[in-house]
Order: C-alpha cells, then sequence, then structure tokens
C-alpha cells in the first residue's frame, strides 16, 4: 500500500478520527462521569466535524471527476488539446496521467491522418484519371481536378446532380454512365476521335451508399502502344 495512495489516506483519516474520539470519549467520561451521556455527547460533537472532513476529502476528487468529464466530451467532440493537471500521487493522479497519454496519443494519430489524407488528396487531384465520387441520391460529393475539367469546364462538381451533368455529355459518354459496369467508348471532340474507359463501382461509405466514377482517356496510350 503506497503511502500516498487513496487507500494510505484513507486509512490516515480513520486513525486520526479514532483517536480523537477515543480522547473527546475519554475527557466527556472524565468530566461528566456517566460512560453513555459522555459516548453521546461525543458522537455530537464529532459528527459535524466528520461531515466537514468527509467534504474536504472527497472536494477535490469530484473535481477532478468533472474535469474528466468535460475532457471526455471534448474527445467526443474531436478536440484533443484537453489535458489535466497530474500532480496527484495517488491512484486518480495515475488516471490523470494515463488521461493525458490518451490524449497525445489521438492528436498525433490525428495529426498523422491528417497529413496522409492531405498527401492522397494530392496525388488524386493531381491524377490524369477523371474520378467522381457521389451519394444515393446521385449528388457529387467529391470530384478531381481532371473530372472538373471534363464535365464543368474546370468550375467545382461538388453539390451538383451527376445524372444532369452526364446529360449534357456526348451521347456515347451518357450511355456508358448509365448503362453502369466498365467499358468503352469513343467520342468525337473537336473532329477527333477520342477514346475513354469508364469504370464505375457502387460500395458503402460510413454506412451510406455511394458510387465512384473513374474516366480514363485511352488515345494517347493507345496511340504510344500503335
Amino acid at each position: 500500500m503506497r503511502l500516498f495512495s487513496l487507500e494510505g489516506k484513507l486509512a490516515l483519516v480513520l486513525a486520526l478520527a479514532s483517536c480523537v474520539s477515543v480522547a473527546v470519549a475519554f475527557a466527556l467520561q472524565t468530566w461528566l462521569g456517566e460512560t453513555w451521556l459522555a459516548l453521546s455527547l461525543a458522537l455530537l460533537l464529532l459528527f459535524p466535524a466528520g461531515a466537514f472532513a468527509a467534504s474536504q476529502l472527497s472536494q477535490p476528487i469530484a473535481a477532478l471527476m468533472r474535469a474528466l468529464a468535460g475532457s471526455v466530451v471534448s474527445f467526443r467532440d474531436g478536440d484533443f488539446s484537453f489535458s489535466l493537471n497530474d500532480a496527484r500521487r495517488d491512484e486518480l493522479g495515475d488516471l490523470v496521467r494515463a488521461h493525458n497519454e490518451l490524449g497525445r496519443v489521438l492528436r498525433e494519430e490525428r495529426q498523422s491522418l491528417f497529413q496522409r489524407e492531405l498527401l492522397l488528396d494530392t496525388v488524386v487531384q493531381n491524377s490524369p484519371t477523371a474520378l467522381v465520387l457521389t451519394d444515393a441520391h446521385q449528388h457529387v460529393v467529391y470530384a478531381n481536378l481532371a473530372a472538373r475539367q471534363m464535365f464543368n469546364g474546370g468550375r467545382v462538381l461538388n453539390g451538383l446532380d451527376f445524372a444532369a451533368v452526364a446529360a449534357d455529355c456526348p451521347p456515347p459518354f451518357r450511355q456508358a454512365i448509365e448503362e453502369g459496369g466498365d467499358r468503352l467508348f469513343t467520342v468525337s471532340i473537336e473532329r477527333d476521335e477520342e477514346t475513354f474507359h469508364l469504370s464505375q463501382r457502387g460500395f458503402k461509405l460510413q454506412g451510406r451508399l455511394h458510387r465512384l466514377y473513374l474516366i480514363k482517356r485511352l488515345t494517347r496510350e493507345l496511340s504510344r502502344q500503335e
């Protein structure tokens, strides 16, 4: 048992309370000469003191519990900057230090995740393959630069109805998107025949149905192979 543990502190307080109770009861018994009357008066005198001591002992623990509850709410909301004073040398101090270490790990994980997402977004945005992600209602939730240039003149596609966007495309393009699956199709662009490969897949993202469209221009690749 550690000296500064909660168990040690409680044992010390109980020992002191017992000593004080015995001393007060003995003094009253000597003064009054009646044992039961002395015990009754001792209890009457020591009860407020005991209540005050219990309040003083419990207040720091209650404050720490409130701080931990607030920190957990901050973690739930994605704020991992919350840390607590770990000056205590008992089991609650160990809990506070574990809490602060958890916050540090979560902050590092979020920073690492942010860096990976930034790298992935940079790669996807600079890919020559047009990428469009739609939700269950066919609204665009993500589109890279190649997709914006292909479908909307470089303007943002997010929030647009992809079915309406596809309706303005040349018939082979529109038909390939509507029929689904993977396919090759050819479109006349400025009197040149351009061959594209369309790949589309449905999947669930965060429990919701999404669809991913990948459109790759193959004319240059086919010319190179020829």
